[in-house]
């Protein structure tokens, strides 16, 4: 560093004397300068280290602010890098004493720049003011004899403020400093004045944003909020309020997020201790998660119900389509039969439940083909249930209830539940064995209630068979049944 350099004897001159403090004033900015570090000068000049209280008088547009302390940042002297910008910034930090005297524009006036709808910055910078008068003696060259004077003895620090959309111009002169934003305002139409403060800590963060994260803001990791008021507590915001801030955000990573619900951290827990789970033991198992359930969010659970109903010779059905999903059900899914398994051996006819056996009503209903549409290419059955529940009438009175899901011996509880299976254009429905990759949703056929050849693009088709006996429990007094069906589908698209 740059000191003043004496020889023995030699007379003490003025330039040297000044020298003595003017280079340690220039080694601290040199030294606070380098270790805050500057990013873009052009773009800002520092901010504040603690935040001041405001009071705003609308009537004669006058903004008054309390004792507060900023950063202010220059370019110092040589290297520069490619862009202009310092490789050697000085910094000092500079004090409002709002109790002193001298400032510039202190209360500020603002009448000028409060537009409604308008955002303005307010800025500061540092004067010197000499003060100070005091009793001195000097040389006087005329009487060449000492003679007394008063002569200001101190170089003051003060504030200038100035309010706009831009920045000030600046002015070359030693004795003032560069402009310094301190805050953003706005005034409302009804004159009220609300501000944002600009930390002088958060003067690389855009450097910061550019090169490790482009696709944020620098809104996401400004700590001014840090030069609010707190009861009881300085509103100064320097390395230590930063570090306690940092601390606090390690501490909510590790023990306390904001929708945690099974942990909670105990009593004794600090920052410093290490994590329950690392971040990449958290992605490791993320992945294998992922891995286990790849497609999930593919898959879809329908319901289809299926009631008939046959009363002395009047046959009736019903058909409920649902799905349990998040996204509501719209249509996907529409239901057919395939009717040329009616008549065992026989070509298929038109259906008719009236006049029909009950053999052929079973037959018919337990030939189902699931028809999706198109967002379904490709897709296929991952899980395929049923169900089936019985109500027989007798005698127009007496009534017995039966249910697959069910099993026992005591009364009105079925003891064989249905069999069904998948099964492609060449399998019989016999309900035993799944056919080769019958669940693939694809090309199907089948013959419509009218007899009538059918050809569907993306299907399924299935087969259920349920023993008449357990339903005929009273051949001679059976005056009529109601069959639920229940198939239950998980199906991947």
């Amino acid at each position: 560093m740059d000191r003043v350099k004496f020889d023995a004897l030699e007379r003490a001159d003025l330039e040297d004397v000044k020298a003595l403090t003017d280079l340690a004033y220039e080694y601290d900015q040199r030294a606070l300068g380098a270790l805050l570090g500057a990013a873009d000068l052009s773009a800002n000049d520092g901010g504040l280290l603690s935040g001041p209280s405001l009071t705003y008088d609308h009537l004669n547009g006058l903004l008054t602010l309390s004792s507060f302390s900023f950063l202010e940042i220059t370019e110092g002297g040589a290297p520069l890098d490619s862009n202009g910008n310092s490789l050697s910034p000085e910094a000092r930090v500079i004090r409002f004493d709002s109790s002193a005297s001298s400032h510039i524009n202190s209360p500020v006036d603002i009448s000028a720049a409060r537009t409604v709808g308008t955002t303005y910055t307010l800025y500061a910078r540092s004067i010197r003011v000499a003060s100070d008068t005091s009793a001195r003696r000097r040389w006087d060259i005329s009487s060449a004899q000492e003679v007394s004077y008063s002569p200001t003895t101190r170089y003051r620090e003060r504030v200038e403020f100035a309010a706009g959309v831009t920045k000030p111009a600046e002015t070359t002169s030693a004795d003032i400093g560069q402009w310094t934003p301190l805050l953003t305002y706005e005034v409302d139409s009804g004159g009220t004045l609300t501000h944002t403060y600009i930390s002088a800590l958060d003067h690389a963060d855009a450097r910061a944003i550019a090169l490790l994260d482009p696709t944020s803001s620098t809104s996401t990791i400004s700590s001014a909020s840090l030069l609010n008021p707190v009861a009881t507590q300085s509103t100064t915001h320097g390395l230590l309020s930063l570090l306690s801030a940092l601390k606090s955000a390690v501490y909510q990573i590790q023990s306390k997020g904001g929708a945690d619900t099974l942990y909670t951290a105990g009593p004794s827990l600090k920052w410093s201790s290490g994590p329950l789970i690392s971040l990449g033991e958290a992605q490791a198992r993320l992945n294998q998660i992922d891995n286990r359930t790849a497609g999930l969010n593919n898959i879809f659970p329908f319901s289809v119900e299926i009631q008939i109903s046959k009363f002395q010779g009047s046959y009736a059905e019903n058909v409920r389509i649902s799905q349990t999903n998040f996204a509501p059900f719209s249509n996907e899914l529409t239901l057919a039969f395939d009717n040329r398994y009616t008549t065992a051996g026989t070509a298929p006819s038109a259906f008719d439940g009236d006049n029909g056996a009950l053999i052929q009503i079973l037959r018919r209903i337990g030939s189902p083909v699931f028809i999706f549409d198109s967002a379904f290419s490709g897709g296929e059955i991952m899980m395929f249930s049923a169900c089936h529940t019985t109500h027989t009438v007798r005698d127009g009175t007496n009534t017995s209830t039966a249910w697959s899901s069910i099993t026992g011996s005591y009364d009105g509880a079925a003891e064989k539940n249905i069999a069904f299976s998948l099964l492609e254009e060449t399998d019989l429905p016999n309900g035993l064995t799944p056919a080769p990759r019958a669940s693939l949703i694809g090309a199907r056929s089948y013959y419509d209630d009218s007899g009538t050849l059918q050809n569907v693009t993306y299907a399924v088709k299935a087969a259920a068979f349920i023993d008449q006996a357990d339903l005929d429990t009273d051949t001679v007094e059976n005056e009529g049944l109601t069959l639920t069906i229940n198939y239950m589908l998980l199906v991947r698209r």
